[in-house]
This record gives C-alpha cells, sequence and structure tokens, in this order.
C-alpha cells in the first residue's frame, strides 16, 4: 500500500532526484520473478549505473539472491512488500558491502527484524558514500535501533533515514539521537508511529539543535506530550536551517496545538 507523504513522511520524492534513471518492473504476481530474471540478464550487461525499482514484486530471499550478479551496476534498490527477511538482506549487504556505486535502499513493509540491522549497522561503518536508508514498516525495535546507531557514529554521508511503523520507543530514539546530534550530513529523518514519547522527542531535539543538515524531522503518530513539544520549540531557536517538525496526532489538546503553532511555526499539526 502506497502511503501519503503528507502522513507518513515517507514519499521517495523527498529525494531529490531520486527516480531518474531507475529501472521498474511492476507488479505481476504470476510473471515478476520471470521478469526478474530477464531484467537481470539485461542488467549484468549495463554499463551505466542505475536504479532499480521491484517494489510490489513478490521477490523473497530467492529473489534477492538471483539479483546478486547485476549489484554492482545498481546504485539504488527499491524493494518495497516483497516478503524478505533478514537472511536475504545478509546477503544483500555482503554482495555490496564494497561496492563503489551502490548508495540507496528502500524496504518498507517486509519481514525484518533486529537481526538486519547488524548487516546494516556495518554497512553504514564502511561505505561513507551511503546516502539513504528506508526500513519503514518492519519489526525493528529499540534493540535494533541501538544497533543501527552504532553504525551512524561512524558514518559521514548518510542524508536519509527512514524508521516509520517500527517499534523502536524512547529507548530507540535516544540511541539513534545520540548517533546522529552533530551529523552533517542529514536531510530528513522519520520515525513516525514508533512509540515515541517525551523523553525520546527531547532527545532528538538535540539533533535540531546541534546538526548542521537537518532539514525535516517526521514524528507523526506518536505520543509526544507538551512536554517533547516544548524541547524541540526551544531546539528550533538554535537552528534556522531546519525546515519543519511533522507532529500530527500525538498526546496533544487542540489548545496547545494551537499555542504551539503560535509560537513555532516550523512544527507542523
Amino acid at each position: 500500500m502506497t502511503r501519503n507523504r503528507n502522513q507518513h513522511g515517507s514519499n521517495r520524492r523527498t529525494e531529490r532526484g531520486t527516480m531518474q534513471g531507475v529501472y521498474s518492473i511492476m507488479s505481476d504476481p504470476k510473471e515478476s520473478r520471470r521478469r526478474q530474471l530477464s531484467y537481470t540478464y539485461v542488467l549484468k550487461h549495463l554499463k551505466n549505473p542505475v536504479g532499480l525499482q521491484l517494489d510490489n514484486n513478490s521477490v523473497g530471499d530467492v529473489g534477492v539472491e538471483q539479483l546478486l550478479p547485476c549489484m554492482q551496476i545498481c546504485n539504488s534498490l527499491y524493494l518495497r512488500n516483497n516478503n524478505i527477511t533478514d537472511e536475504g538482506i545478509r546477503k544483500l549487504i555482503d554482495k555490496v558491502f564494497h561496492l563503489e556505486n551502490f548508495q540507496k535502499i528502500s524496504l518498507f513493509n517486509n519481514r525484518l527484524t533486529d537481526a538486519c540491522t547488524l548487516h546494516f549497522s556495518q554497512l553504514l561503518k564502511t561505505k561513507q558514500n551511503f546516502l539513504s536508508l528506508r526500513l519503514g514498516n518492519n519489526n525493528i525495535t529499540a534493540v535494533g535501533a541501538k544497533q543501527l546507531a552504532e553504525g551512524l557514529k561512524f558514518n559521514h554521508s548518510l542524508q536519509y533515514l527512514g524508521l516509520w511503523g517500527n517499534k523502536i520507543g524512547d529507548e530507540g530514539a535516544e540511541a539513534l539521537a545520540n548517533a546522529l546530534q552533530n551529523s552533517k550530513s542529514i536531510v530528513w529523518f522519520s520515525l513516525v508511529g514508533n512509540g515515541v514519547g517525551s523523553a525520546g522527542a527531547c532527545a532528538l531535539s538535540n539533533i535540531i539543535r546541534n546538526s548542521t543538515s537537518l532539514e525535516e524531522l517526521w514524528l507523526t503518530e506518536n505520543c509526544i506530550t507538551r512536554t517533547g513539544v516544548e524541547s524541540l520549540i526551544q531546539a528550533l531557536k538554535h537552528n534556522d536551517h531546519v525546515k519543519s517538525v511533522w507532529l500530527k496526532n500525538n498526546d496533544l489538546s487542540s489548545e496547545e496545538v494551537e499555542e504551539m503553532q503560535q509560537t513555532e511555526a516550523r512544527l507542523v499539526f
């Protein structure tokens, strides 16, 4: 299911120019595997890096393995809603670890757990030209967030981090905030629908306060109260570069929302 960016902060167009030069294979469950094999053959013979869009194609772990031979030509890979597990990701990351071209991956709505974050953490530590990681609507908890944070501490290139619709909570948000608070690369960060409360929001305010690159922070559909929002407001006073902080559907009264909108126009309720 395609989600609206205004609700979830997950629209791929957020990445400037992402869909240019992308090979797209549209979904037909009966045909997708055969098409995938034929595209794999074609891709292996291309000379210039391309993106590969395989959303909604029942790729699975077997399909991921069949894609590995053409990864050297792939700069971005879109595998939303494809029944991929941690094992498929392990094999994929092992392949792309040292491939210079590979810079972006989107894995919204698969069967990923905290186990996959170990592999992504190593990828982030190793690849200093990696730009975009989107793992929305999987089964990642605070444990996985902490593992990602270990990789983020050593990464100086990531611009887009999408973790909406997981179970990261305050503990995971705090770990990620600690890793990203001095980032000079992160532009867009989404923790929509992750059970983040005011403790997490207070920690995330340090990214707003200190980052020289952040433009958008998405915290829609969490459980942030006035205390958390006030911390975000104070941080915004120290950063003119941030364009918006999305806070729709949190634990705020209509009166609080109106008051805070008047206090800080960059808050979106």
